[in-house]
């Protein structure tokens, strides 16, 4: 794969923390359409520092990265953070705040459940009586209506319960089986459900 083809390309590029101490040392790697680029190392590894220099909201300290999408094909679900868990809303109104025009306008329930991540009597939760689960299966879905060609998930799997993490990598599998959307995704557990993705293209960086 050569770089014009690629949506991602990583030419050894390393960075360090503030004080000094190296987190990513000379990674080189790539990303074709309808590929997944899984980022594996433990807590504190640099996996979070890696997708925010691959979005530009970091510089790395040497290499560089290319990416070939304008950042409106682009989506990043960030770990979930306290701070996000006190809500006034349901999931329905969480699925819908500050969601461009364009997708609201395909957000019916149809369209929502078809992700396969939510059941319809779910969306009318209340977002502060949700499961860590069903408040990550919100999150993951309102990203895909958004119809991303490059989906950037941080740690998605973290504290998840085997049925939500089970649903997330089948939904994951099927939208990048597509060919329309690539995934770049971390964790620190490694990938016990890597058998969902075994017909897909896996590119690793292991930090």
């Amino acid at each position: 794969m050569t770089d014009n083809q690629s949506i991602v390309s990583l030419h050894n590029v390393s960075y360090t923390t503030p004080d000094g101490r190296s987190l990513g040392s000379n990674i080189n790697s790539s990303l074709g359409a309808g590929e997944v680029l899984l980022v594996t190392g433990p807590n504190g590894s640099g996996k979070t520092t890696l997708l925010e220099i691959i979005l530009g909201r970091q510089t790395c300290n040497s290499g560089t990265v290319q990416l070939n999408l304008p950042a409106t094909s682009i989506s990043y679900l960030p770990q979930l953070q306290d701070s996000e868990t006190h809500m006034p809303f349901s999931l329905r109104d969480v699925l819908t705040t500050a969601m461009p025009a364009k997708a609201r306008a395909r957000m019916d329930d149809a369209t929502i459940t078809s992700h396969g991540l939510l059941e319809l009597h779910q969306l009318d939760l209340g977002w502060n009586h949700a499961s860590g689960g069903e408040k990550r299966r919100t999150l993951l879905t309102r990203t895909l209506l958004k119809q991303p060609r490059l989906l950037i998930l941080d740690e998605p799997f973290n504290h998840l319960d085997q049925d939500s993490r089970r649903a997330m990598v089948s939904t994951i599998s099927r939208v990048v089986t597509t060919g329309q959307t690539s995934v770049i995704l971390t964790t620190h557990e490694g990938f016990a459900n890597e058998a969902a993705l075994a017909a897909l293209t896996i590119r690793r960086i292991s930090l």
